[in-house]
């Protein structure tokens, strides 16, 4: 079983269904694989922080829903993480891809010598 049939196997299996997450490359194959999931709802929205309210809004209907989206935009999150989630005690899962480590050197940001 590869990881993204035992990431599609794992929300199955814990009974999630929604899924919503910003169409991207770096995760766009797993929303590939949820969406090929009969069991699974994939929602594509503009924004991360759409994306955690629309997981919210799933488990107030009585489903339970999910968010995917990658590291940087989880960042993006902090109001509707405070606003929403956390005022209301909202469950909310998610499935954080790893953009980048703090080991790769960005050469662009550093002063350059005159």
């Amino acid at each position: 079983m590869t990881g993204l049939e035992q990431i599609v196997a794992g929300l199955e299996a814990a009974q999630v269904s929604l899924v919503a997450s910003v169409p991207d490359t770096w995760i766009g194959r797993l929303m590939a694989g949820v969406r090929r999931s009969p069991r699974l709802r994939a929602v594509d929205v503009a924004r991360e922080e759409e994306a955690v309210a629309v997981a919210c809004g799933a488990n107030l209907a009585g489903g339970r829903g999910a968010v995917l989206i990658q590291n940087a935009g989880l960042l993006n999150c902090g109001g509707i993480l405070a606003g929403l989630v956390e005022l209301y005690h909202l469950p909310c899962f998610f499935i954080v891809s790893l953009r980048a480590i703090i080991a790769i050197r960005f050469t662009t940001t550093r002063p350059r010598a005159a």
